[in-house]
């Protein structure tokens, strides 16, 4: 996404009960260098994690206020920090395409991982039996 076309949001509320969730040092009570950086670069995009950066943030529930905009409750998987944002269709559209690429790539990955798997079970299978190792009554 062009910086230029960076999502407005307008943050309704965060579960940020934890230290962690705030990206805060637990040692000196401060925010964490990364956190800071990315408070002051902003927010790009709705699948972007405010706190802890990751770009793995899911969304809970939508639902469109008679303002016009959709009201979205998100849940960063990495940090656990849920929040709900306000944005327009436009991020909305952007952010479902980030999520249907992110789905297509985990089918992606499942299905070679599964056919590698299935090609060496085989060829363990296949060399079993031409050792003799395996036998009718194995079955």
């Amino acid at each position: 996404m062009p910086a230029e076309a960076a999502v407005k949001m307008r943050f309704i509320g965060a579960d940020d009960n934890t230290t962690a969730a705030r990206g805060i040092d637990a040692s000196k009570g401060l925010p964490t260098f990364a956190t800071a950086l990315r408070r002051y670069r902003g927010h790009s995009a709705l699948w972007s994690c405010p706190v802890c950066g990751s770009a793995l943030v899911q969304p809970t529930n939508a639902s469109v206020p008679s303002t016009g905009t959709y009201r979205v409750e998100r849940r960063c998987p990495e940090c656990e920090r849920r929040d709900t944002v306000e944005a327009g269709l436009g991020e909305v559209n952007e952010f479902d395409r980030h999520l249907v690429q992110g789905r297509d790539a985990l089918e992606a990955d499942y299905r070679r991982f599964a056919m590698r798997t299935m090609s060496e079970d085989a060829e363990r299978i296949i060399a079993a039996l031409r050792s003799g190792a395996l036998q009718p009554s194995d079955f």
